[in-house]
């Protein structure tokens, strides 16, 4: 089959090309039309010297065809039009809604206004019923409080570079409606001297907090404590060389404190693959027994990989472009009088360009595999009517 001439450009293409998008009720501004018809809006561009010159041959407006003019000049009464007609519209006017749907306009609110909620209140809006809640759980005096009180009572510490490290939300509540975060220890019943003064360890005081750690049936793993109270694993390791050795000399048991890790085996991965029921794809394997998966993964560096070691089959991936598809495709295009040439045919289905590639080895073989088109189109066609 003869290869589809190539279409070149020319002025009279353009306009056509833009008067086909017009009919069809595809956008023209030059954002849009770029994204849709690369092509069409540089060859535009080429042959007429711009873009709006293009649109002007076409006997179009370029200013009635985009979205919104080049420069908008904001003042005080545009700007409250502007919220009303967002409102009256009912568009969601919250901070949030508004920066992403139109920035110039937040922009400018806050330029003339200072603040978003105090252009809303010009506009005779309330911004308590627009805003969106920063949390579903917002934070009051007496959460702080219980927040304090907790921490007090799992013996963390309270100073305030420790707390902000760790929830710096529960510091600017504190300040928010306390004034400073040692005014709100005192509202807790939390000493701020006692509180603020930094810990210093001693070989005794470390022994003596790891016992009342362990009669409250606190965890004292390294990760737990690394987490609540890290000067502790640092102050066992400068004393004792090591948290295990802090335990021996509190005279606790590492072994049930600690949790060891145990690293799979070369041998164990394959004998869990072997006494799966069934062997399941990449993805599924993930969902349902990702440590197994994750471990084999890095001894084998694959998941087929592996199963194949362990003497199982992987489940062969069906093909979703077959030879008799790739093929039953060109000829529906033949016969309803679509071009063929590649690069058309990757514009509107790359799909079929890539896995022509892939069986064929190029475009051109796979359109001139005619003694397979007869053999392979009933393969085709009943493969189409399953869906």
């Amino acid at each position: 089959m003869a290869r589809s001439k190539i279409l070149k450009w020319h002025r009279r293409r353009v306009i056509n090309e833009i008067l086909d998008r017009r009919r069809r009720g595809q956008p023209l501004n030059y954002k849009y039309a770029l994204r849709d018809g690369e092509r069409l809006v540089r060859m535009g561009s080429r042959l007429f010297g711009s873009w709006d010159r293009a649109l002007r041959a076409a006997r179009l407006d370029p200013s009635r065809i985009r979205l919104r003019p080049v420069a908008r000049h904001w003042t005080r009464d545009s700007i409250l039009a502007a919220i009303g007609r967002e409102s009256r519209a009912r568009r969601d006017l919250s901070v949030t809604g508004i920066a992403k749907r139109d920035g110039g306009l937040y922009l400018a609110a806050l330029s003339r206004f200072r603040a978003w909620p105090q252009a809303l209140r010009a506009a005779g809006l309330d911004p308590a019923l627009i805003q969106r809640k920063a949390s579903p759980m917002p934070w009051t005096r007496e959460r702080v409080l219980a927040m304090i009180r907790a921490r007090k009572r799992r013996a963390l510490p309270l100073n305030h570079a420790a707390v902000d490290d760790v929830c710096t939300s529960l510091t600017e509540a504190a300040r928010r409606f306390f004034g400073t975060w040692n005014r709100a220890l005192q509202a807790a019943g939390v000493d701020p001297a006692r509180a603020g003064a930094r810990v210093f360890w001693t070989p005794a005081s470390l022994v003596q907090w790891l016992r009342a750690e362990f009669a409250a049936k606190r965890d004292l793993s390294p990760t737990a404590v690394q987490k609540a109270r890290s000067s502790a694993l640092h102050a066992a390791r400068q004393f004792f060389g090591s948290w295990r050795a802090a335990l021996l000399k509190a005279r606790l048991d590492p072994e049930s404190i600690c949790r060891k890790q145990r690293w799979p085996t070369r041998e164990s991965i394959l004998e869990g693959i072997r006494r799966l029921p069934a062997i399941l794809s990449c993805d599924a394997m993930r969902r349902r027994a990702g440590g197994l998966f994750h471990a084999a993964f890095d001894r084998f560096h694959s998941w087929p990989g592996a199963v194949r070691a362990a003497g199982r089959t992987y489940p062969a991936r069906p093909c979703p472009w077959p030879r008799e598809r790739v093929v039953g495709e060109i000829v529906a295009r033949r016969r309803e009088g679509r071009p063929l040439n590649s690069t058309a045919v990757d514009k509107e289905r790359r799909v079929l360009v890539t896995w022509g590639k892939r069986h064929f080895g190029s475009w051109d073989a796979a359109l001139r595999a005619r003694k397979e088109i007869s053999a392979l189109m009933p393969i085709y066609l009943e493969w189409r009517s399953r869906g």
